[in-house]
C-alpha cells in the first residue's frame, strides 16, 4: 500500500503495482543568505517513479484525481516519505472496461527520505538519527540571559549568530534563515549549517551563548 499525502497529514492509501523507479543524479546548492559562501549538499538522486493503479470503480478513480495536483509527499512503507511532485504529462488512462485497469501516474521524488515521525528534543539530550544520512534540524533558542552571539557546532561545522540577544528573546534558525521574535535576521548568520550524523543515538551539539536546555531541536531521521 502506498500513501499519497495531499494536505499535511491527510492521505489516500492505495494498493498499487510494484512501482518502477528511475534515478537521476543531482546536487542541491544551499547557501546562507547575505553570504558569499555556498554549501553544496549532495542529495543523492531524484527519483522518477511510476505507479500503476487498478481502480475498483469510477468513484475511486475520481477521488484520487481530486487530490492528484495537491500531492506533495509519498510514503512507500508507512514509516518514511519522499517529497513528491506529480509529473502532469505522464498520466495515462487505458480506458474503461468495467474498471480502470491499469492507470499510470508518474511522480518526481526528492533524493532523500524522511521519517514520518518528527523529533523535537532539547539539545541537552541525545539526538538520535536512525537513518543512513545526516539530518538537518530547526533550532529554537529561548534566551534566559543576554548575549551578543550564539553558536551551534556538530564537531565539524559551526554556525554563528552575531547580534544582540536579550532574556526572553526567541531565535529560530531553519533552512539557512534566522528569525528573532518573528523578524528575519538572517544577515546575522555566518559559518556552516550543523548536521545530525547518521546511524547513531548518542550525539549532542556543542552550544555557546545559552544553555543547551534552552535550545529545542526539531528534525526527522533521514535516509539516502
Amino acid at each position: 500500500m502506498v500513501r499519497f499525502y495531499y494536505t499535511g497529514s491527510d492521505y489516500l492509501e492505495i494498493n498499487t503495482k510494484s512501482p518502477i523507479i528511475r534515478d537521476e543524479v543531482h546536487n542541491q546548492v544551499n547557501f546562507i543568505p547575505y553570504s558569499t559562501k555556498n554549501n553544496i549538499i549532495k542529495l543523492g538522486f531524484t527519483k522518477r517513479v511510476d505507479f500503476e493503479i487498478d481502480f475498483e470503480d469510477e468513484t475511486s478513480f475520481n477521488s484520487f484525481m481530486s487530490i492528484l495536483d495537491n500531492i506533495d509527499k509519498i510514503s512507500l512503507d508507512s514509516s518514511k516519505f519522499y517529497y513528491a511532485v506529480y509529473d502532469g504529462a505522464s498520466f495515462r488512462r487505458t480506458g474503461w472496461t468495467g474498471i480502470f485497469s491499469p492507470t499510470t501516474f508518474s511522480f518526481i521524488l526528492q533524493g532523500l527520505q524522511y521519517s514520518l515521525a518528527e523529533r523535537n528534543i532539547t539539545a541537552d539530550n541525545f539526538l538520535p538519527n536512525t537513518g543512513n544520512y545526516e539530518a538537518e534540524a530547526e533550532f529554537t533558542m529561548t534566551m534566559t540571559t543576554g548575549d551578543t552571539y550564539f553558536t551551534i557546532s556538530d564537531g565539524i561545522r559551526i554556525l554563528t549568530y552575531s547580534g544582540s540577544l536579550f532574556a526572553g528573546d526567541v531565535l529560530v534558525i531553519n533552512n539557512w534563515n534566522a528569525y528573532l521574535n518573528g523578524n528575519e535576521v538572517t544577515k546575522n548568520l555566518s559559518g556552516e549549517f550543523p548536521l545530525i550524523p547518521a546511524n547513531q543515538n548518542n550525539f549532542k551539539f556543542t552550544i555557546t551563548g545559552t544553555g543547551a536546555l534552552n535550545v529545542s531541536v526539531k528534525y526527522r531521521d533521514t535516509w539516502r
